[in-house]
């Protein structure tokens, strides 16, 4: 819960202890912390902004000052000891806080790294060979202490949240409180000058999953940020939940692209054509970005080394960008779908450095069949002497990989893709080792494996039952 969330609750519990005050308290005993809850409230709408998880504070609210105004108007004298109401009503401000508290609002981590200030800014490519619109959102570093609101976390979001709501099976208006959730970077914020040595930024490319969003991984992407990446991520029109185009119009998600409805082999042939369509997606925006055809002036940037990054179908179309895009210098995939990956991938291997981090395999969100077609990708790549690395986040779930998992902190009890390690620790641990891949990749040095032992990564003292990493392959080359 927000602070002033929190307060008003807080009050209202103190209301609650006036049914224990002795007689010849008056009726202030109740009427004064029934006020101060009003005006707390009132605080939180105009400062923190109301969402709809906090309505039956709210609705009680308004009653208790309703009832306790009656009772100045009555001019009832006192009040008597009411110990039972007391005890209900400390019972009922804590019923009050289980929904906000159950569904909370999302809160990212402060991004750490150098860079003090975080910028970002939304933009639309257009890949003029295939007539096909691409929305985009860069993140990068900003001029130290530059001033502005901060970004939503998703753009148009009051056209985009409904929809995002239904495409997970919930109402649309379920959603409607992350219209409040903000990121840490400054929109529009003015680009910093590189501080690399060859002056130029090093770029990460983004690909978001199935039904997913450009700004799903705004964790990721603003830990990169603040360590010195430029980043960019695409909406994959039709293959988002909904494309929103800067002629106004949205693109809904098509579930032909992915084959749906199709049998085999034909559903395995329209996923791979995907993983080719997403492919050409990030090479499209790699060309808008050098061009400067994004909407965004970001000066000198080295794209002969870009590290790509994608999560779920997102991760096995960046590995097919990388086996054809010689500007690619890495690959990173976040509990990748390797369905899109062409069989000429898998067989051949990359000959760029892999990282892979997936969910624990015993959630069963993928067939045992998508790691095995990893496996083969790591080992033809490894044949080819570049160097691979496997790893497995134990108690993490599908969703986890992304910021769908704040939503709620008790999302793996409610039957999402989640699980019980808590979001902000697997993102610690997903930063620390896209950051440590990508350090290396943007200076041209091969990945070495003592560099990010798992060892360096504390238990996290509230999940003494977990077990966070578990290494399944070796680095090699």
């Amino acid at each position: 819960m927000r602070v002033l969330e929190l307060a008003a609750v807080v009050v209202l519990g103190l209301r609650a202890l006036a049914c224990f005050a002795p007689a010849g308290w008056g009726v202030q005993a109740r009427l004064v912390p029934t006020a101060v809850a009003a005006l707390v409230l009132l605080a939180h709408v105009l400062l923190e902004g109301w969402r709809w998880q906090m309505v039956p504070v709210y609705v009680a609210t308004v009653l208790l000052v309703l009832i306790d105004l009656g009772r100045v108007m009555m001019q009832v004298p006192e009040v008597s000891r009411h110990p039972v109401r007391g005890v209900l009503g400390l019972v009922g401000a804590g019923l009050l806080a289980a929904l906000p508290t159950f569904l909370p609002m999302p809160r990212l981590a402060e991004p750490q790294g150098p860079v003090v200030t975080i910028g970002t800014v939304d933009g639309q490519v257009l890949d003029a060979a295939r007539n096909r619109p691409l929305p985009v959102r860069l993140w990068y570093p900003a001029v130290d202490n530059a001033s502005g609101p901060r970004a939503q976390w998703l753009a148009d979001s009051q056209d985009r949240l409904p929809l995002l709501a239904t495409r997970a099976g919930l109402p649309s208006w379920f959603l409607s409180h992350a219209r409040l959730f903000e990121g840490h970077a400054i929109s529009g914020a003015p680009l910093a000058q590189p501080a690399n040595q060859d002056g130029s930024w090093p770029v990460v490319v983004f690909s978001h999953g199935r039904g997913g969003f450009k700004e799903q991984n705004t964790f990721l992407a603003e830990a990169l940020a603040a360590n010195g990446y430029l980043v960019i991520a695409p909406d994959h029109t039709g293959g988002a939940f909904a494309t929103s185009l800067t002629d106004g119009s949205l693109v809904d998600f098509d579930p032909a692209l992915f084959g749906d409805g199709l049998t085999q082999p034909e559903q395995d042939t329209a996923v791979r054509a995907l993983g080719v369509s997403w492919a050409q997606d990030a090479s499209a925006v790699l060309d808008a970005l050098a061009a400067g055809e994004t909407g965004a002036d970001v000066g000198p940037i080295n794209i002969q080394r870009v590290v790509a990054v994608g999560q779920s179908t997102g991760a096995g179309a960046m590995f097919e960008f990388c086996f054809r895009d010689s500007r690619c210098g890495g690959a990173v995939g976040l509990d990748a779908w390797m369905l899109p990956t062409s069989e000429e991938a898998l067989t051949q291997g990359l000959n760029v450095p892999v990282l892979g981090l997936f969910g624990h395999s015993s959630f069963g969100f993928f067939e045992p069949i998508n790691h095995e077609r990893f496996d083969q990708m790591q080992a033809a790549t490894d044949s080819q002497g570049k160097p691979t690395r496997d790893v497995m986040i134990g108690g993490a779930n599908h969703l986890d990989f992304s910021d769908g998992a704040l939503l709620s902190p008790w999302g793996h009890l409610l039957g999402q893709d989640t699980g019980p390690i808590t979001a902000h620790r697997v993102f610690e641990l997903i930063n620390a080792e896209v950051l440590w891949f990508a350090d290396q990749i943007a200076t041209g040095s091969p990945p070495a494996v003592d560099a990010a032992e798992p060892s360096s990564y504390p238990e996290p003292e509230d999940e003494p039952e977990i077990e966070p990493w578990q290494l399944e392959g070796q680095l090699d080359g």
